[in-house]
């Protein structure tokens, strides 16, 4: 008889925005991501965008539900249940949910001392 494991990574509480909300999946706070991977669950609320913004390392990400149109360098790119999409560094990208229901997806991060504080707000650089 095996007992199910106490989860390793527990939940943070969400960080919440104006288009939706992150859960995160682990403890970054202490030591500011200094164990490596970033896992959370975006989620964007119904005919919300993300704001275009960019990060210095490269995200993963799942999509769990819904669909919505994300813009990649200004290219926009379908993004449907099921999809995988991948973001090299430096990219300026913005999500936006075109349904009337949430559109969620996994996002992983390999940061490099990233401040989690400002994830979705990084400055734009012109």
């Amino acid at each position: 008889h095996h007992l199910p494991r106490k989860p390793s990574v527990v939940p943070e509480a969400a960080q919440k925005t104006d288009w939706g909300q992150i859960q995160w999946h682990q403890n970054y706070r202490e030591k500011q991501l200094e164990l490596g991977m970033n896992v959370g669950i975006v989620t964007i609320n119904p005919g919300a965008q993300q704001p275009a913004h960019v990060h210095d390392e490269e995200q993963r990400g799942y999509i769990l539900e819904g669909s919505g149109i994300a813009y990649i360098d200004g290219e926009a790119l379908p993004l449907e249940t099921g999809a995988i999409h991948n973001w090299k560094p430096g990219i300026i990208h913005e999500t936006v949910n075109i349904q009337d229901s949430v559109l969620k997806h996994l996002l992983v991060t390999n940061p490099d001392g990233l401040d989690i504080d400002h994830i979705m707000t990084a400055e734009i650089p012109r």
